[in-house]
C-alpha cells in the first residue's frame, strides 16, 4: 500500500472519529437537555399540586363553621351574634350566608329545647352576645314534648343577661318529618304571640320556606326536614333584615324588630 493510500485511509478515520465525537456531544446535550426540561416539569407539577392542595385547604376553610369562626377576628365586634339551637342551626354555613359578619354558630345535632335550655347559657355565655339567634324545638314535637316553655325560658333569659334575643319559627316539614310533628303550625303560633307580648323580634321563617300547602319543598330539602342549600339561602335571607339591629353591629336599640 502507498504512502499516499495510507494517508487517505488515516483521515478518513480520523474524520470517522470526530463524527463520532460530534454525535456523542450532540447527544450529550440533548441528555442534558432533557434533564432539564424534565426537572422543571416536575418543579411545575408540585407548584400545582401545592396550589391545588391550598385551593382545597380555604374551601375547606371556608365550609368548617368552626375554622371559619376562628378566622373571624373577635376584635371586629366584641359582642357576636350567636346561632343557638339544633342540626338545623348547626348545619348553617356561616361563610356562604353571613360572609365576615360576627356569627357564632352553637347548633346541637338532634337537640331538643327541653335538653338545649339546660345547655343554652352556659355555651354562650362565654362569647359575650350582642344577639342570640333561637331556632330549636322540632324535634321535642318528635317526641310529643311541648318545646314553647323550655324556648320562652331561654328568650326570657337571654333578656335578662343583656342579649337581644331574635326567636325563629319551627321549620316546615314534608313526608314522614312532617307526620312525626303535628303540632308545628300551633307551636309557631304561641311563639308569635309570645314575641309580640314581649316586644321580641320573631323571624317567621315557616313562612319563607313552606309552600302553598305548609309543607317544605322539595327545593329546599332533600329529606323533608333539614334545609338544604338553597333553603338556608332563604332562610338566611329572612334572618338578615333582624341582625342589622344587632350590637354586634353597633346598633343601640336592639329589641326593636325591623319593620314588616
Amino acid at each position: 500500500m502507498t504512502g499516499a493510500k495510507l494517508a487517505r485511509l488515516s483521515g478518513s478515520k480520523h474524520d470517522d472519529g470526530l463524527v463520532v465525537v460530534l454525535k456523542s456531544g450532540r447527544l450529550l446535550l440533548w441528555q442534558k437537555v432533557l434533564l432539564e426540561l424534565l426537572a422543571i416539569g416536575c418543579l411545575l407539577g408540585s407548584v400545582a399540586v401545592w396550589k391545588m392542595f391550598q385551593f382545597h385547604d380555604r374551601l375547606n376553610a371556608i365550609e368548617d363553621n368552626s375554622r371559619w369562626e376562628a378566622g373571624i377576628s373577635s376584635a371586629a365586634s366584641p359582642r357576636p351574634i350567636v346561632l343557638f339551637g339544633d342540626s338545623e342551626i348547626y348545619s348553617w354555613p356561616l361563610a356562604r350566608s353571613f360572609g365576615t359578619l360576627p356569627v357564632l354558630n352553637r347548633g346541637l345535632s338532634g337537640d331538643l329545647a327541653t335538653r338545649g335550655s339546660n345547655r343554652f347559657a352556659g355555651v354562650i355565655l362565654g362569647t359575650r352576645p350582642g344577639t342570640v339567634v333561637i331556632l330549636i324545638g322540632t324535634n321535642d314535637l318528635k317526641f310529643s314534648k311541648d318545646p314553647v316553655p323550655s324556648i320562652e325560658r331561654m328568650v326570657l333569659r337571654a333578656q335578662g343577661l343583656g342579649w337581644q334575643p331574635v326567636l325563629c319559627s319551627l321549620l316546615p316539614a314534608r313526608g314522614v318529618s312532617e307526620l312525626q310533628r303535628p303540632g308545628i303550625r300551633a307551636t309557631n303560633e304561641t311563639l308569635r304571640l309570645f314575641a309580640a307580648e314581649h316586644a321580641i323580634a320573631f323571624v317567621d321563617l315557616f313562612g319563607a320556606l313552606a309552600d302553598r300547602g305548609g309543607k317544605m319543598p322539595v327545593a329546599y330539602s332533600d329529606d323533608g326536614l333539614h334545609p338544604n342549600d338553597a333553603g338556608y339561602l332563604v332562610m338566611t335571607k329572612a334572618l338578615l333584615p333582624y341582625l342589622v339591629t344587632s350590637p354586634a353591629l353597633g346598633n343601640q336599640e336592639p329589641d326593636r324588630a325591623p319593620a314588616q
